[in-house]
């Protein structure tokens, strides 16, 4: 490992290396610079019997090392020194031993284990849940990721607590919910309750008991209901066009999954959507390309969605048009 030293940038003003180039010249100055870093090394402190083997390392006479520590380091009978640099020294010393001290409490697993537990039995003074309460909680987001909806592709959900406990959250049923452990691991200082998105993507009713905040509930659902209303409003000219078009969109996805798909009223508002941005026949060719993409295998609700569990735009569309066969797996990434 490479230490670096600090020093003076206006150094060579210093009296002590003024006077070094008068009484002797500049190459005594480069080699004051090669000795500092050779006390560096050493602790701060060489004995003056290596003089001789510093001089040989610098090229130079006894006599031209002897006078170079004269006049600009301290000395006694044994050693030489600089008091700068065991100044700076210690400072390093005291940093690196903070440093090391901070690293062990942060993965110390018997210190963690205290603060976490003491930090949980906080929360649990404010509020809390039982076993069968959490096992009811998943079973009705039926064991499902409510941030990514499972498309993490691992198996089971673990107990996030929306707001952190080391942030003041509780421990109540109003600040858990369920998401797998990419989700949970990736979560960071995000606050927001996927709960209540879940619930508006499939139609659900969380119990209120669940919720702290009624409010943000009551909102999210009067926004849906204004979009879908000028969706409908929108649509109400071309519904006959559209699903007409939606039974070929039917047609193309059952034969090229080998499904047999024969409604298509859950994707209707967002293929309105799409059918403003591209033809039927561009539709209908980025179906047939995302079959060798990551979307094979996927319901065709997520192929036209706008927006991932994480509220991003995404365009499914776009993607699979641009799926290139020789590039084997596909420039499509999940968002």
């Amino acid at each position: 490992m490479t230490n670096y030293f600090s020093h003076d940038y206006d150094a060579q003003n210093d009296i002590k290396l003024q006077t070094l180039v008068m009484e002797m010249d500049y190459a005594a100055l480069g080699r004051y610079w090669c000795i500092v870093e050779m006390l560096y090394k050493q602790g701060g402190r060489i004995e003056l019997s290596q003089n001789k083997a510093i001089a040989f390392a610098l090229r130079t006479e006894v006599a031209n090392i002897d006078q170079i520590i004269s006049i600009v380091f301290e000395k006694d009978d044994k050693y030489f020194w600089s008091e700068s640099i065991l100044k700076r020294l210690r400072l390093q010393k005291e940093k690196s031993n903070k440093a090391k001290i901070s690293v062990a409490n942060k993965w110390n697993p018997l210190l963690n284990a205290k603060k976490r537990s003491k930090r949980l039995s906080e929360a649990r003074k404010k509020a809390s849940h039982t076993k069968k309460e959490w096992e009811e909680m998943k079973v009705f987001f039926r064991e499902t990721c409510v941030k990514c909806f499972n498309e993490s592709k691992l198996n089971g959900v673990v107990k996030d607590h929306i707001i952190p406990i080391y942030q003041g959250g509780n421990d109540g049923l109003d600040n858990i919910q369920p998401l797998c452990a990419k989700c949970n691991a990736s979560k960071g200082a995000d606050t927001e309750d996927y709960r209540l998105k879940y619930c508006l993507e499939n139609n659900l009713e969380m119990p209120t008991r669940w919720i702290s905040n009624a409010y943000e509930m009551s909102a999210i659902k009067e926004k849906k209901v204004k979009e879908s209303k000028r969706n409908n409003i929108y649509l109400a000219g071309k519904r006959d066009e559209f699903l007409e078009e939606l039974t070929n969109v039917l047609v193309t996805w059952n034969k090229t999954y080998g499904q047999n798909l024969r409604s298509s009223r859950s994707i209707l508002d967002n293929y309105a959507y799409w059918r403003e941005v591209y033809s039927l026949d561009e539709i209908l060719e980025s179906i047939k390309k995302s079959g060798k993409t990551w979307l094979a295998g996927k319901p065709i609700e997520t192929f036209f969605r706008q927006k991932n569990p994480n509220g991003e735009k995404v365009d499914y569309i776009s993607q699979a048009l641009n799926f290139r066969e020789e590039q084997g797996e596909g420039i499509i990434k999940i968002s």
